[in-house]
């Protein structure tokens, strides 16, 4: 096993993760936001797909699972709560 980082391309990504990749947390890095998950590297390879969706904002349609929360404070002091959720069906 071993710890992979994504980093996301807001307010969505694709990625192809090992099948069974556990997501440990979602926080900013260098001010973007990523995802570290814990990951088989043999494991095959399935495409996952990830959303962010701001406090108050709508989802659209779809399946969702949620996966964590995540703030951010800006420079004059205000502050984002964002949530990320897998994208189970479109």
């Amino acid at each position: 096993m071993k710890i992979w980082k994504y980093q996301f391309e807001f307010p969505y990504a694709v990625w192809e993760i090992p099948e069974g990749a556990e997501i440990l947390c979602v926080q900013l890095q260098h001010g973007k936001p990523c995802i570290w998950a814990k990951v088989d590297p043999d494991a095959k390879p399935v495409t996952r797909i990830f959303q962010i969706h701001p406090t108050g904002q709508d989802m659209g349609t779809g399946d969702f699972k949620y996966v964590r929360t995540y703030q951010v404070i800006d420079p004059w002091e205000q502050s984002f709560v964002w949530h990320v959720f897998e994208v189970l069906r479109a």
